[in-house]
């Protein structure tokens, strides 16, 4: 028999308590700590401030009648889950019958043997273990539910921003500009829906890691030729360069890695003005694993700037990605660092659920519904933000 585990609180409404002693030595051994008081007006009042796991009325106490205040208890929507055992120094019939129409689950009265007295109050217990973990999926559904709904949210917004600034450079060149400009609306409209390409495939690598559906491969993988294979495919303006420690590798899914590192990339790409370069570095860990590190170098943005609304997805997968490998995604100064160990551990993957885990509310006024993935997940991104300003309305290059 599975016995709940201590510290579990009772409450004990009685006007003589010495009478009840023999509830004590069962209540001990079933792990309830136990608080009396003897007035029923006063048992209502600090069972809806603090409820307990355990209501015991004695059918004597001093105010309201005990079987009203057990008939209030269980009729109750914020307290009928509370599990009432009227008890009282001998039980008859009749004293039975007005305990359970009052509501209550039990009448105890000195029993035979302690020991069934300790297995009634554990059994007396087993509904409310069972709202209670009903009540905590719930919360972490709807946690879930919620996280998933913001990423789904600056997703949508940051590709509105792309769709709109790739078609508007399309309709530009509908009007016949000249070819210098033709050239650069090109390529601005190019640049816009490769980086929406980018955010749909991050984000469908988000919701297939956390509901458990990506196909973990992991195997063992050489970190030059993944740093490689990601600064190749990173495009843009700057300049991605990858280097790791000669013969380094890892057991991982190589497939799933290069996409964290790419979000990473990104991602310090996006927190500053204007992107000299990026750095990808690959060393060993001790006592064992590897390091990842993400580093941009160039000019920083003036002040405390919006940053991208697509950040929050990047930071997700990367996270995600660590933890499903048994690592973690932490930052420093001026980079981000990926630290994994030389193979997935035990039990990390998948990481399904792990998004519900990673969400917290920002501190502060800011309401939970107004709160995004990137303030859960600890960085400076907030809804609603102005748009960044599309690439096509910059001044032309000669």
């Amino acid at each position: 028999m599975n016995e709940p585990k201590p510290p579990w609180r009772a409450l004990l409404v009685a006007r003589a308590t010495a009478e009840l002693a023999w509830l004590r030595p069962a209540l001990a051994e079933a792990g309830l700590s136990v608080t009396a008081l003897s007035h029923g007006e006063t048992a209502l009042d600090q069972i809806a401030a603090d409820p307990p796991d355990l209501v015991l009325l004695g059918v004597e106490i001093d105010g309201l009648e005990a079987f009203e205040v057990c008939r209030r208890l269980t009729g109750e929507p914020h307290t009928a889950h509370l599990p009432v055992l009227m008890v009282a120094p001998a039980a008859d019939e009749a004293l039975l019958q007005r305990a359970l129409s009052a509501g209550a689950r039990r009448l105890l009265s000195p029993p035979e043997s302690r020991r069934t007295l300790t297995l009634e109050l554990l059994s007396a217990l087993r509904p409310k273990q069972v709202f209670e973990a009903w009540r905590a999926g719930s919360e972490e559904h709807h946690q879930r539910a919620a996280a998933r709904d913001a990423l789904v949210r600056v997703s949508l917004a940051d590709l509105e921003v792309m769709l709109g600034a790739a078609r508007r450079a399309l309709q530009l060149l509908a009007e016949g500009p000249p070819a210098a400009d033709q050239r650069r609306l090109l390529r601005a409209a190019g640049e816009e829906l490769v980086s929406a390409d980018d955010t749909l495939a991050t984000l469908a690598a988000v919701r297939a890691l956390d509901a458990g559906e990506w196909r973990f491969e992991p195997h063992p993988t050489d970190l030059s030729q993944l740093l490689e294979s990601v600064a190749a495919a990173a495009g843009g303006e700057a300049v991605v360069t990858g280097a790791a420690d000669p013969g380094l590798s890892l057991v991982a899914d190589g497939e799933l890695l290069q996409l964290a590192l790419s979000a990473l990339v990104r991602h310090a790409a996006a927190g500053l003005a204007t992107v000299e370069a990026v750095e990808l570095r690959a060393s060993a860990r001790r006592p064992a694993g590897v390091r990842l590190e993400v580093a941009a170098l160039g000019a920083p943005a003036a002040g405390d700037a919006p940053k991208p609304l697509a950040q929050a997805l990047w930071l997700t997968l990367a996270r995600l990605v660590a933890e499903g490998h048994g690592g973690a995604l932490s930052s420093e100064p001026g980079r981000l660092v990926l630290e994994l160990p030389p193979e997935p551990a035990p039990g990390a993957w998948p990481p399904a659920g792990r998004l519900s885990r990673a969400a917290r509310v920002a501190a502060g006024p800011t309401p939970a519904a107004a709160a995004t993935a990137a303030d859960w997940l600890g960085w400076r991104t907030s809804l609603p933000a102005p748009p960044r300003p599309p690439r096509l309305l910059g001044p032309a290059k000669d």
